[in-house]
């Protein structure tokens, strides 16, 4: 089970040299608060989607991160009004599901509402197109890391308009990137992936992403790269997300966030 970082321990020991006596001090772990994983990828050549929202709730550094399986999901599109209602998945793992159609997660504002323990979180989002993935191929070069294995992604960027990219490298790692200096080019570089082994086949994907999204992932790339664990693993106060809850200027606050972003996969074998 994934395990989020918070910065308060939950006793603090204290050591002192005279007289080698330990005095704990116990202190209140952090209020639990409900993460939501709602990172909603787009096949668009398909007639259909299988959406998938995520939830758990945050603990300290010691625990597991228990999942959320009683709270009522649901997106809404508010241009028509209509509602999908979103299942639970028997694995009890905090995830639920629904089928909905391309068209429908393609066109308009959808609303993201989580009614949990009587009070209700909602975000709202529209999709963000991509760009097929043109040139996927592992490299010979390294970076400061002998180990790390060279990823080479090429594609081309849609011209006229300013694009934000999240860049999905399997395994945790991801990278984000804005066309500021190729817009309406062809764009190839390499990334330098710390986690991938010979024999690994990794599913490389290009999302879209609008500029909030695109700085709220490099305040949890940054945070997870420094703490050492994956962006979706990493939700911490400082990097709060679009989730709106009851009471969000006070104490009770959602963590994560709600996007719904085109994506463009590929696979690839390391050798």
């Amino acid at each position: 089970m994934k395990r989020f970082l918070y910065t308060t321990l939950s006793t603090l020991f204290l050591l002192f040299s005279s007289c080698e006596d330990v005095v704990d001090i116990p202190l209140e772990d952090p209020e639990p608060r409900l993460v939501v994983n709602a990172l909603i990828r787009v096949n668009s050549q398909e007639p259909i989607n299988t959406v998938t929202v995520g939830l758990l709730l945050s603990s300290n550094f010691f625990a597991d991160n228990p999942p959320v399986n009683d709270a009522s999901v649901t997106l809404e599109d508010l241009e028509t009004g209509t509602q999908y209602a979103l299942d639970l998945q028997p694995d009890n793992t905090g995830t639920y599901t629904a089928d909905i159609s391309t068209e429908v997660l393609t066109s308009g504002v959808m609303e993201l509402q989580i009614l949990y323990k009587g009070e209700l979180y909602t975000a709202t989002s529209e999709f963000v197109p991509s760009t097929p993935i043109i040139v996927l191929e592992q490299g010979d070069s390294s970076l400061f890391d002998e180990e790390s294995i060279e990823i080479i992604i090429g594609y081309n960027d849609p011209a006229d308009q300013v694009n934000y990219y999240l860049l999905d490298y399997d395994q945790g790692e991801f990278f984000t990137s804005e066309d500021t200096f190729y817009q309406g080019q062809f764009i190839e570089f390499s990334f330098f992936h710390g986690k991938a082994s010979p024999g690994d086949v990794l599913e490389v994907s290009i999302l879209g992403a609008d500029q909030r999204f695109t700085n709220y992932m490099n305040q949890i790339l940054e945070l997870s790269g420094a703490q050492g664990f994956t962006p979706f693993q990493t939700p911490v106060s400082a990097a709060r997300g679009n989730i709106i809850g009851p009471n969000d200027h006070n104490r009770n606050f959602a963590l994560g966030y709600f996007a719904i972003a085109e994506a463009y996969s590929q696979t690839l074998l390391i050798e």
